[in-house]
């Protein structure tokens, strides 16, 4: 569960930005708006909206932790924010000379299983120049890790804990300046570092617009249960649809032979088919592309919702009221 989010010198947000998903002492919808996670002190909001003008800084707070999350866990479909000549490096603030010069700085609290984990780096374009890891498995932290750029130097100084077990001086030797600790280490197996790297890998989803459907996974429709679900879900917006059928299709896709395209290498996807009731009585069928984008929109976010609903985590949605 997501806590908080820290944010400073990133896109348009100068200053640093917090996102607290702490609740306040109000207890009047307690039952409903509030979760205690086990183990956890403080009570949560299970959701949150963000209110404000154009160009005001929503989106790139929004942003802002899906740059964080991308960082540590590695480009994802959803997720292709920047170009890649740009090497996933920060974009600053650019309206004064100091920002372009300052570190762009990130940080998440949140927790798993009892365990509150407070995790953040600093970076500039070519290197991360701080990188930290506090754990709360009590109320006094633990500080597993800490990782400074030394100036004079260049080299990367790490601190680390006696709380902290595994290969770590493996761990540091296989870190890229430009690399975060967090991501190498739990890619070479440190089993105390996998609840916080799955926390930004697999359990914060982030859904943007323009949407793009050829990769997602259709397959869910093919269980009973979760096609159910999703039926009920497109259902509740009486879109006209009765049902939801796969279809089989070849698919021509580029072949590559060390790195150069080689012809075609068919594989067989999956294509929803929407159907609609004629005023005969009759099936008819639609493809995705020939519904509304109201209805793909809706259609894309049951999957998503659903599984949230379903095995937890954080979803992030922007611009939840388009289409």
């Amino acid at each position: 569960m997501l806590l908080e989010f820290r944010v400073k010198n990133f896109r348009s947000i100068r200053d640093e930005q917090v996102l607290s998903m702490v609740a306040s002492r109000d207890t009047s919808l307690e039952d409903t708006h509030v979760a205690r996670p086990d183990g956890i002190a403080q009570r949560a909001l299970k959701s949150a909206a963000i209110y404000g003008p154009n160009a005001g800084g929503k989106s790139n707070l929004l942003q802002a932790l899906e740059f964080m999350r991308t960082r540590v866990a590695g480009k994802q479909f959803f997720s292709v924010l920047f170009p890649d000549d740009e090497e996933e490096s920060c974009p600053f603030f650019r309206l004064d000379q100091a920002s372009k010069n300052t570190p762009g700085e990130f940080e998440v609290i949140c927790t798993d299983k009892g365990v509150r984990y407070q995790y953040g780096f600093a970076l500039l374009r070519t290197r991360v120049v701080e990188e930290w890891l506090l754990v709360y498995r009590a109320d006094k932290p633990q500080e597993w890790f800490h990782r400074t750029a030394d100036d004079k130097t260049g080299e990367d100084v790490y601190k680390f804990s006696s709380y902290f077990k595994g290969q770590k001086l493996t761990w540091q030797k296989s870190t890229r300046k430009e690399a975060l600790f967090l991501t190498v280490a739990a890619g070479l197996n440190s089993e105390q570092l996998q609840p916080i790297y799955n926390w930004f890998s697999s359990c914060c989803t982030w859904v943007s617009q323009p949407v793009f459907y050829g990769k997602l996974n259709f397959s869910a429709l093919k269980d009973e249960e979760s096609k159910r679900d999703i039926m009920a879900f497109i259902s509740s917006a009486d879109l006209g649809i009765t049902d939801v059928v796969l279809r089989p299709e070849i698919e021509e896709a580029p072949a590559l032979q060390q790195g150069k395209k080689n012809g075609t290498n068919p594989r067989e996807i999956l294509r929803p088919m929407f159907v609609h009731r004629t005023d005969e009585g009759a099936n008819e069928e639609f493809d995705l592309q020939e519904e509304s984008k109201g209805t793909q929109r809706l259609f894309l976010l049951a999957f998503f919702i659903l599984r949230i609903l379903k095995e937890g985590g954080v979803m992030i949605i922007d611009e939840l009221e388009s289409s």
